[in-house]
């Protein structure tokens, strides 16, 4: 969005609450499917795919890789996949397994962002 493009963060967790507290100056449309608990999967495909002729990026922020069908789903639709790992509850096999099921989708894993890693760990 800083580079001027239209951005679309879609909040695909769908057992969560929605997204909130992007505050970084730029600008963002977001979109939260209406019932978060009842989702017709074709029909959100369906819906990504009919927003891509308006934006020049869609982001699906969704559940962990092992928690529910939701990621099994996106990875299906997701042309690139950023993989975003706890430190606190990574483990090798674990990421090696959904890396491997986003690759068999035929998305492409992007990078591996590992996030709360101990302080005494990054030094």
């Amino acid at each position: 969005a800083q580079m001027n493009k239209r951005v679309l963060i879609v909040d695909c967790n769908f057992s969560k609450p929605p997204l909130t507290g992007f505050d970084d100056g730029a600008t963002y449309d977001l979109m939260v499917p209406p019932d978060k608990t009842n989702v017709n999967y074709d029909l959100f495909a369906s819906m990504i795919n009919a927003e891509k002729v308006v934006y020049d990026l869609i982001i699906l922020d969704g559940p962990p890789m092992t928690v529910n069908a939701d990621f099994r789903m996106l990875a299906h639709i997701a042309q690139n996949v950023l993989v975003v790992a706890d430190y606190r509850q990574l483990s090798y096999r674990t990421l090696e397994k959904s890396i491997q099921f986003i690759t068999q989708t035929g998305s492409s894993v992007m990078g591996i962002v590992v996030n709360c890693v101990p302080r005494r760990k990054v030094l």
